[in-house]
């Protein structure tokens, strides 16, 4: 009789396996005060140090809250992984970090990325119709389309 062997289940990878090593450490981010912007906030102390994170705790995960000076940091880890667009950003963002203008940083950042502007359109612009006149008289006007250059048959 065969044996049968159970699935070993395959874990999603995090944002953190993937990003390369970030100059961000945990007592870089503490802060000293209470983020304003929180309601639902609370501190853990930092082992082997006498640095406060604050976490929020609005969702079922903890997210870290992080100082101004860090943020574009954060933002960059996140976004220059697969470079996603504003919408995919903010939702990465959202689900790790906090911070209070984290909507318009990732749309204005995301905006501003130059790989995304060169290989991303945003906005397809179509040319309207041309009008043409209407004549009294044949070939007294031509209109001429040109294409090309087209490969030689």
């Amino acid at each position: 009789m065969p044996k049968t062997f159970k699935r070993k289940r395959i874990c999603k990878p995090s944002i953190y396996a993937t990003a390369t090593p970030s100059p961000i450490d945990v007592i870089n981010i503490s802060t000293p005060k209470i983020p304003e912007h929180s309601r639902r906030s609370y501190k853990v102390p930092v082992f082997g140090s006498s640095c406060d994170i604050f976490y929020d705790s609005s969702t079922k995960k903890k997210r870290p809250y992080i100082p101004e000076s860090f943020r574009k940091i954060v933002f960059n880890s996140v976004h220059n992984l697969a470079h996603p667009g504003i919408k995919a950003t903010t939702k990465l963002l959202k689900s790790k970090f906090v911070w209070p203008s984290i909507n318009k940083d990732a749309r204005t950042w995301t905006r501003s990325c130059l790989k995304c502007q060169k290989s991303k359109v945003t906005r397809h612009v179509q040319s309207p119709f041309q009008q043409y006149h209407n004549v009294s008289k044949r070939f007294t006007e031509i209109n001429l389309d040109i294409i090309g250059p087209l490969p030689s048959s």
